[in-house]
């Protein structure tokens, strides 16, 4: 009877399926209440346009919020920040939205959108599988080489990993309620991609 160690390896190329988009609202005056007054102006505006197209405020977000005050030898430079954050169902037409929205009433705002995956740690499970099952097809290739035979499992190591996939909010998206003509053809475009892996070292039992 021995042992053989065989690494075992898996991946996939996987379609994003969900999206966070932050919009930062931010106003850069000499004063705070200036500042305070002009960010909040516009943050105001997009929500009661977004409440007006039918979404529900309260799954929407609150990330940064803060008022800063800087001194220098002109003045006092101010800048007053405000964070929403939504996160839906992947559409690059959401995103175009969004864009538009931004462009048309001249905001002063960052737009940042991060694809995510709903399901990362199912697919993580599946690759494990399939990582396991590469390591006794490369075990047994050896086994037979060596005239002997897989009997068992002694030790399993999977690679350390660190998984922040669970959706703890989400709002529900009706299919197009963000739309815009004015991106026809980039309305068009598909979810980008990620390759998930996964790996790892299995000892069989071999006589």
């Amino acid at each position: 009877m021995g042992k053989l160690k065989i690494e075992g390896t898996a991946k996939k190329e996987c379609e994003y399926d969900l999206m966070e988009i932050t919009v930062r609202f931010q106003a850069h005056e000499n004063s705070s209440s200036k500042a305070i007054s002009k960010m909040i102006t516009q943050c105001e505006e997009c929500l009661s346009i977004l409440n007006q197209q039918g979404i529900d405020l309260n799954k929407i977000r609150i990330g940064e919020d803060k008022v800063e005050q800087r001194y220098f030898e002109d003045g006092l430079y101010v800048t007053a920040t405000r964070e929403i954050i939504l996160r839906l169902p992947f559409d690059i037409k959401t995103s175009n939205y969004f864009m538009e929205l931004i462009q048309k009433k001249e905001y002063d705002v960052d737009l940042e959108t991060i694809p995510l995956l709903s399901n990362e740690d199912e697919i993580y499970n599946n690759l494990l599988k399939l990582a396991i099952k590469d390591s006794k097809s490369k075990a047994s290739f050896v086994a037979d080489a060596m005239t002997q035979k897989i009997i068992g499992i002694d030790s399993v190591k999977i690679e350390d990993r660190y998984s922040n996939s669970k959706m703890e909010w989400l709002m529900e998206q009706e299919r197009g309620i963000f739309f815009s003509d004015d991106f026809q053809f980039s309305n068009q475009l598909n979810a980008p991609t990620t390759t998930k892996s996964a790996s790892v070292q299995v000892v069989w039992i071999i006589e």
